[in-house]
């Protein structure tokens, strides 16, 4: 006799392909006994197919992506933190480890959460530019852990005299992932260190455009950014000083502009001065503006008015210095926006050259206003 089926409420909530498979069961006329094989049988396929799935992932899982670093796997943090560096410092007491971070986000968590207190003391993040903008500590004693591509370059850095690779960490794959080297600086790093800080301090020519305008831009070196960031009207994209403090932008007008006022975005400082040196057409003296800012929020938003003139600028240099650091520091700029006019130098006094349908300055979206 065919066995009755089971209401299909009840089956609802089975996968499609197990449901189809009950359905064919109930339409074959076999005995208990075979329902019963039958069952054994495909929880033993299924079981095998997951055990196989199963392996698969734990054991071929990190050959899927090949890309093991920040915006990959981030592959690393227990094989570096739980095993190779504890490991290291257990054998050699003397020993500090500073291990490049840019490989992952919130590495220094993983100090705190692998490593013990006094493992923490001896264990430092950083990467391989710590060690060749400035003369640092570079014992005998210490270790850098470094990234295949940091490895690369400081092998042809010629600030350093010897690189000994003490140990290297593969990736899954089998393809170099941290090199752990013992590194001693060249004889004639000082002099080296000079040069670069003297060449880094020489300032950039560029331009951007500015609503339509061309400016030429004498600018210190960046580490991250565009000119063009300045003026996009998006304060989340923004430059970077590559270490110049203060750091300075010269804008040079293809035509003279009437500007009164400034308004500016920065990264985070508690401390910092504009100032703003505004050179009329053909004058050599600058008529000079200086606002000192400080315990602003977060990311602050800055304006400055001119009213002392010159009625019509040429060129103006841009200083920001961070007051709380020394000669260097990474000043973040996320917006400048300058306001003001275009001047006609053939009236008899100069004033505001007439433009076709111009925005207000307040309604205005671009980062220098024409007003008409």
């Amino acid at each position: 006799m065919r066995r009755l089926s089971a209401p299909r409420k009840r089956r609802r909530w089975l996968e499609p392909s197990t449901a189809s498979a009950l359905d064919w069961l109930e339409r074959r006329p076999l005995p208990l006994l075979s329902y019963r094989t039958l069952a054994v049988g495909l929880f033993g396929v299924l079981g095998a197919v997951n055990g196989y799935m199963l392996r698969d992932v734990l054991v071929n899982g990190p050959l899927w992506f090949r890309d093991y670093t920040l915006y990959g796997m981030q592959y690393g943090a227990r094989q570096l933190f739980a095993e190779a560096i504890p490991e290291i410092l257990s054998r050699e007491p003397e020993t500090r480890i500073t291990v490049s971070p840019s490989w992952a986000n919130g590495t220094d968590n993983f100090v705190q959460f692998f490593l013990t207190p006094e493992q923490q003391k001896r264990v430092s993040l950083a990467d391989v530019n710590y060690y060749t903008f400035e003369k640092r500590d570079l014992s005998p004693n210490t270790i850098l852990v470094m990234l295949p591509a940091e490895y690369e370059r400081v092998q042809t850095d010629p600030k350093f005299k010897s690189l000994t690779v003490e140990r290297l960490l593969n990736y899954p794959d089998g393809s170099p992932g941290f090199y752990f080297v013992r590194a001693a600086y060249a004889d004639n790093v000082d002099d080296l260190l000079r040069a670069e800080r003297e060449a880094r301090r020489r300032p950039i020519a560029g331009e951007v455009e500015v609503n339509g305008q061309v400016w030429q831009v004498s600018y210190s070196p960046l580490g991250a950014g565009q000119l063009s960031h300045l003026f996009d009207g998006d304060t989340f994209t923004l430059v970077r000083g590559l270490e110049a403090n203060p750091l300075v932008f010269e804008f040079t007008f293809p035509q003279p502009l009437a500007i009164d006022s400034l308004a500016a975005d920065f990264g985070s400082m508690d401390d910092f001065t504009l100032t703003l040196n505004f050179y009329a057409p053909g004058a050599d003296n600058p008529v000079t503006y200086a606002q000192d800012y400080r315990q602003l929020p977060p990311d602050p938003h800055v304006e400055m008015r001119f009213d002392q003139g010159p009625e019509a600028v040429a060129k103006i240099r841009l200083e920001i210095k961070h007051n709380l650091s020394g000669e260097t520091a990474e000043i973040h700029v996320r917006e400048l926006a300058f306001h003001g006019a275009l001047v006609d130098l053939s009236q008899s006094a100069p004033g505001p050259l007439p433009l076709p349908s111009p925005p207000p300055v307040e309604a205005s979206p671009y980062p220098f206003a024409q007003t008409p």
